[in-house]
């Protein structure tokens, strides 16, 4: 028989189970080669076909062991010969979008995550690993599969008529054992503090566990985005003033040279 993993994993012992209607055994099952995406391999030999009455055998593999990060994938069990597939565990993160101080639900803010570098100061993201989320009438959306690292969270659009004040971001580690958010600090992530409840546009966080999901509760304030500085909005501005100034200073002149025609 074989189990597999997903995407390969370490080369870490799994415990596996032989029985039958009168035949008890046990193994482990090691990797054949040293390439952790190979299939790991346990041998059950000198096998009885028949018992005592003369009556086929049937045996039953099951895998007793844990590997931490890993779940198995259906049944851990596999009639005669049998594969049985670990996979990676995953986790969810669920965001709440409300209007800050009535707790309104808002549709149609967007946010991206992306895995990060978590040795590196620099907040180097994989693009590979950009994933995108829309909050509904409810005001929720969620970012499914997330495997063990650390990641950020941007909101890169919020909802039509509110802005964003602050920090754009925040930042999550998942573990084996559920999700946990940061608090932004110097050094690279995995030296940041941990099991932060609240941050920047983050008002209320609550943390993962295999059973249950974390949730990002985060707040805009109602509001118009200013324009881009150096943008077609500053520019109209600017020439609307130019013009007032010319309009006034023409006027001016205007008068100075009635007042001089006069005398």
């Amino acid at each position: 028989m074989t189990v597999t993993t997903e995407e390969g994993g370490q080369p870490v012992n799994r415990a596996v189970e032989l029985s039958g209607t009168d035949a008890t055994n046990g193994g482990t099952v090691i990797p054949e080669t040293d390439d952790y995406e190979a299939e790991w391999v346990a041998y059950f030999t000198h096998l009885p076909k028949y018992d005592a009455n003369g009556t086929i055998i049937e045996y039953t593999v099951r895998e007793t062991g844990t590997w931490t990060g890993y779940v198995v994938e259906g049944n851990s069990t596999a009639s005669n010969e049998g594969k049985i597939t670990n996979k990676e565990q995953a986790l969810t993160l669920d965001i709440l979008k409300v209007e800050k101080g009535s707790e309104k639900y808002l549709e149609n803010a967007v946010f991206k995550l992306y895995r990060i570098d978590e040795t590196s100061p620099s907040l180097i993201k994989d693009e590979t690993t950009e994933q995108t989320g829309t909050t509904d009438v409810q005001g929720q959306t969620s970012f499914n599969n997330l495997t063990v690292g650390y990641y950020i969270v941007t909101e890169a659009n919020p909802p039509a008529g509110y802005v964003i004040t602050g920090e754009d971001s925040f930042y999550i580690e998942v573990t084996v054992s559920g999700i946990n958010m940061l608090a932004k600090g110097d050094g690279a992530p995995n030296t940041w503090p941990k099991n932060a409840v609240s941050y920047g546009i983050v008002k209320t966080f609550t943390a993962a566990t295999t059973a249950t999901n974390a949730q990002a509760k985060v707040e805009n304030e109602p509001g118009a985005a200013l324009p881009n500085t150096g943008g077609p909005g500053t520019s109209r501005f600017v020439l609307l003033g130019v013009m007032l100034m010319a309009s006034a200073g023409a006027g001016f002149m205007a008068r100075r040279k009635k007042r001089i025609a006069e005398t």
